[in-house]
């Protein structure tokens, strides 16, 4: 599917128009590819096109399917969005517990739950599995990443929203843990691992994922203090 092959919206924003001609070139149909979003698009004149990665497809995917369901209420976005959605959802979470190769960082759970919940889509059953196993088994998520962590726990208040059980309990226990090993109140900024040579290293992904989940906290719980300590990380 190209750019050509959409029609052209009118009376939208000029940006989301640009990133949704974008999109267009990142499709791979089934018969091409798996039926996702590729993770890379090359615009090099020697290797252009979509670069793939399962792994990676699956999570841009959700992402961009995230960023869908903040369109598909808009009838001006109707041709540009004639995805079929809860396909493409399915199969994208659904798959993830089936990757081979390199496993899934658990951070692209938490952006299938946040999707999921947002298109108020049910996650695949091989995909809800692999969600309880990670969320209820705490020793695991001493080796989560910030990432991992701030996406997870966005993910459970998004699925909270709609359902309280388990997600309210997960989510306040994912706010305690990340409060506990995270937070480095003398620099305001946030640590990237619980333990290990790593763990005072961040990065932007860190600081802007941790952020954006304290954010979503304090929306959901009224909670002030997460607020504020989210925007300390801001210089």
């Amino acid at each position: 599917m190209t750019i050509s092959d959409r029609e052209t919206c009118t009376d939208t924003a000029p940006l989301i128009d640009f990133a949704l001609r974008g999109l267009a070139n990142c499709w791979m149909p089934d018969g091409q590819g798996q039926g996702l979003f590729s993770y890379s698009y090359s615009l090099d004149e020697q290797s252009a096109g979509n670069r793939s990665q399962h792994n990676h497809d699956a999570f841009n995917t959700l992402n961009v399917l995230l960023g869908f369901s903040q369109l598909t209420n808009n009838s001006n976005y109707d041709a540009a969005l004639a995805y079929d959605i809860p396909g493409i959802f399915e199969k994208a979470a659904g798959a993830l517990p089936q990757v081979t190769g390199r496993s899934v960082p658990p951070y692209t759970f938490g952006m299938a739950l946040w999707a999921g919940a947002e298109l108020q889509l049910p996650l695949p059953g091989p995909c809800h599995a692999a969600v309880d196993a990670l969320l209820e088994d705490e020793t695991r998520w001493q080796t989560f990443t910030a990432q991992d962590t701030a996406m997870l726990l966005s993910g459970c208040i998004a699925q909270a929203r709609l359902e309280t059980r388990p997600w309210s309990n997960r989510a306040e226990r994912l706010h305690s843990f990340i409060m506990t090993h995270f937070d480095c109140p003398q620099s305001g900024l946030f640590f990237n691992n619980v333990q290990g040579y790593r763990r005072r290293f961040s990065s932007f992904a860190t600081m802007t994922y941790m952020s954006l989940a304290l954010l979503h906290y304090s929306e959901w719980r009224g909670h002030e203090d997460s607020i504020k300590r989210a925007l300390r990380v801001d210089p």
